[in-house]
């Protein structure tokens, strides 16, 4: 009956007009809150997007039209006049709390007439609620409960609780229909099944119910789904990771998450192997399906799904769920290291420390699924932690400064036979250097020594740094002797070996020992590795931080004679250190020397000397940004662009100490020059403009985020996923709940589906999580 669903599902969408009020009384799972349209918080004008082209009597035309050619039998008009009787009958049933007898009968009469499998996701998702209520909710809600204890006494209590109980035939036609509207994306009523079945204390009806969505639908869409999620997301003319509105993080990168409905289906048969005591049928579950588990969206089916079950909540949400993400983040190193490294913090200690716990039991006992190393991969042993991520597992703990579990894991690597490389010992030292443990990292170091172990340039970079941190420059300059001492290698050639003679020459120059660092800058012009601009740039920082600048033009000099130009920081560094100073011509200055040196100016540079100058905040740096962006719009040959307009509009309300008047008056002006120029605010700057007023410490930040959304809206400029994104991080951020209701209600009427990491934040605000 099922497998019709797809081909005839243009015939059933007559029915949603044919009865027009049939379920609209239905109710979802999910409370809606209450709106306040009249509050000053709500635009006032209409979402600018086309909802409909067509009326529903020219649609209904068409489908009528459409449906006499390709089904020219149909449905009787008898049959669909009955279909829609019966379910006005059932909604007033259950509204009056009738008598069970007589609402088993209206579902059988429905069921007799066989037309479900004809229904669209229109009348399939009303339908599902009906289903809902009458058979899978608490049966105080829907009849006379002293009714069913009556009828269900009789059959000695050995059946299922509720109407199902009454009338076990109708068990097929329950599950038909929350099988059809799954297959519509429809999940409210299948998960209402499966934690019926559960709550019924029957395993198998869950696994069975899983088992037959999986051979009709199974992943097939889905996977078609994520890909377009990834090509939505990577079209977009900005990274999201750049155009956060707020505070709040993207999760690590992660495929496209399925709908919330979809992770709750497979939660369930997570659960339904808990109750048999068979994780390892439950990680195959999780294995066998292109659907990760949400940790968020698991926690909730199991608060809601598992009320009536304390011990089976706990061992699900403690035991299982934590098992099940740790094989889905090792079985994807890449994700496993980013995700570690983001707990690599004191706050969030305890989450490390649960994960590891999780990982730990992944590595031992009966249901062992983790293996220690690539190399001890077995059949049961599907996963491996790689060197990187036992690695990136020691720094967090370091970093988390819980050196107990730092050791605890070196144990644990020691007994399960884990190579422990140099790069591992290295990771020791550079923590400890990073946290200014000093002592920890010498130690580290002559521990390694006597381990025999002989040490790569890393490792001799690694501890030089931590010993100038450490204010050990002496000792680190021995180090260094014992570095230049050894057979060079083919392995310590390129970025590596330059990596570390440029540690020294910054340590040795933040100790003022400037002229050791010229020497070794003169070994390196000579012998190599040859010096690069990083090299000559610290020499430059070094003398502008004493304001010494017959030393800066010396180092520019070397720099030059090196054939080498400077960059961005040399620029910004030396027109800072002409701020200090005092000197009105400070932009100026740098532009001549940049002419001096042959430097080709271009938009960008300008740009990203405006943008410095604007983000340091000051009013000397914020003149010297309009002198310069003065400049650009005199020279032919490096106009400004919409880059750098919206770098100055951005960074503006920032300015703390600027009046709120003057900076819309400057605000205005910049808006008025882009467009004497004929430019005009594209989406990356809109992008842009919005993150910066969403975090703007001015009281009208918000307001001018609202007025620029506005304007997007009456240019019919298009929004894609990043947009809604930065809009509802910053009101998230904010607080402001109702605007972000809007603004959500907004982002669905313009026809955006949001996936993956906006899709969680609906999910916040929908259930108002402040982080």
């Amino acid at each position: 009956m099922l497998r019709h669903a797809s081909t005839q599902a243009r015939q059933a969408l007559l029915l949603v007009f044919l009865a027009p009020s049939l379920i609209r009384t239905y109710q979802t799972n999910y409370p809606r809150r209450p709106r306040n349209p009249n509050s000053p918080l709500y635009p006032t004008h209409k979402p600018s997007f086309p909802l409909q082209s067509s009326s529903p009597a020219t649609l209904l035309e068409k489908i009528k039209a459409n449906v006499s050619e390709d089904h020219p039998s149909g449905l009787s008009a008898e049959k669909i006049e009955e279909f829609n009787k019966t379910i006005v009958d059932i909604r007033w049933s259950l509204n009056n709390e009738r008598y069970a007898g007589e609402l088993l009968g209206l579902w059988r009469r429905l069921d007799a007439l066989r037309v479900v499998h004809m229904l669209g996701h229109a009348q399939l998702a009303p339908l599902s609620s009906l289903m809902i209520e009458t058979f899978l909710t608490p049966p105080s809600a829907t009849v006379k409960r002293w009714t069913l204890k009556k009828e269900n006494a009789k059959k000695g209590g050995a059946v299922k609780s509720g109407l199902l109980g009454l009338d076990p035939s109708l068990e097929v036609m329950v599950q038909n229909i929350a099988l059809l509207a799954a297959m519509n994306e429809s999940w409210d009523a299948i998960v209402a099944l499966q934690q019926y079945y559960i709550r019924e204390k029957d395993p198998k009806a869950v696994l069975e119910v899983y088992e037959k969505f999986m051979k009709l639908a199974g992943d097939k869409n889905l996977k078609l789904e994520e890909e377009e999620s990834y090509e939505t997301e990577e079209n977009g003319k900005q990274n999201w990771s750049n155009s956060l509105a707020t505070e709040t993080e993207l999760m690590p990168p992660r495929s496209a998450p399925a709908p919330e409905g979809r992770v709750h289906l497979l939660m369930s048969v997570v659960v339904a192997h808990a109750m048999k005591d068979s994780f390892r049928k439950a990680l195959d579950a999780c294995n066998a399906t292109v659907v990760r588990l949400d940790e968020p969206q698991a926690a909730t089916f199991i608060n809601e799904g598992l009320k009536h079950d304390s011990s089976l909540r706990n061992k699900v949400r403690h035991d299982y769920l934590p098992r099940l993400l740790v094989a889905d983040l090792v079985s994807k190193p890449a994700k496993f290291v980013h995700h570690v490294t983001r707990l690599a913090n004191p706050k969030r200690a305890e989450i490390l420390i649960k994960l590891y716990e999780a990982v730990r039991k992944g590595l031992e006992g009966e249901d062992a699924f983790l293996a220690a190393d690539p190399s001890f991969v077995t059949e049961k042993k599907q996963y491996a932690l790689t060197k990187v991520g036992w690695t990136a597992l020691l720094s967090a703990f370091l970093r988390s400064e819980r050196k107990d579990w730092a050791a605890r894991l070196w144990d644990d690597m020691t007994k399960l036979g884990v190579p422990i490389g140099i790069s591992m010992w290295t990771v020791l030292i550079d923590s400890h250097g990073e946290m200014g443990a000093t002592k920890d990292a010498l130690n580290t170091w002559k521990l390694l020594s006597r381990e025999s172990i002989q040490p790569d340039t890393l490792a001799y970079r690694a501890i030089i740094a931590a010993l100038f941190k450490g204010r050990m420059p002496d000792e680190a300059m021995e180090i260094f002797k014992q570095f230049e001492s050894r057979p060079a290698s083919l392995e310590e050639e390129g970025t590596t070996l330059l990596s570390l003679y440029n540690s020294v020459i910054h340590g040795l120059l933040a100790f003022n020992r400037e002229e050791e660092a010229l020497e070794i800058r003169e070994v390196m012009e000579k012998k190599g590795p040859k010096a690069d601009l990083i090299t000559y740039n610290a020499f430059v920082n070094y003398h502008a931080r004493r304001r010494n600048f017959q030393g800066i033009a010396a180092a520019l000099r070397a720099m030059q004679t090196a054939g080498f130009v400077g960059d961005i920081f040399t620029y910004t560094t030396i027109l800072t250190t002409l701020l200090k100073t005092g000197n009105r011509d400070a932009a100026d200055l740098v532009l001549a020397l940049m002419d001096k040196q042959g430097v080709k100016k271009n938009f960008a540079l300008y740009t990203a000397l405006i943008d410095h100058q604007m983000k340091e905040g000051g009013e000397a740096n914020f003149h010297v940004a309009m002198k310069m962006l003065a400049s650009m719009e005199k020279d032919p040959h490096n106009q400004p662009t919409e880059i750098t307009y919206t770098a100055v509009l951005c960074n503006c309300y920032r300015l703390t100490w600027m009046d709120p008047d003057d900076l819309q008056r400057i605000e205005a002006q910049i808006i008025e020059r882009m467009q004497k120029r004929g430019l005009s605010l594209g989406l990356p700057a809109y992008h842009a403009l919005l993150k910066a007023f969403l975090v703007s410490p001015h009281e009208n930040g918000l307001q001018q985020a609202l007025a620029y959304f506005d304007e997007m809206k009456r240019r019919e400029i298009p929004m894609i996923n990043t947009t809604w994104y930065i809009l509802l991080a910053g009101l998230l951020h904010k607080g402001e709940w109702l605007i972000a209701d809007k603004i959500v209600e907004e982002m669905y009427a313009s026809g955006i589906h949001p996936t993956g990491s906006l899709l969680r934040l609906v999910h916040k605000i929908n259930n108002r999580i402040a982080r």
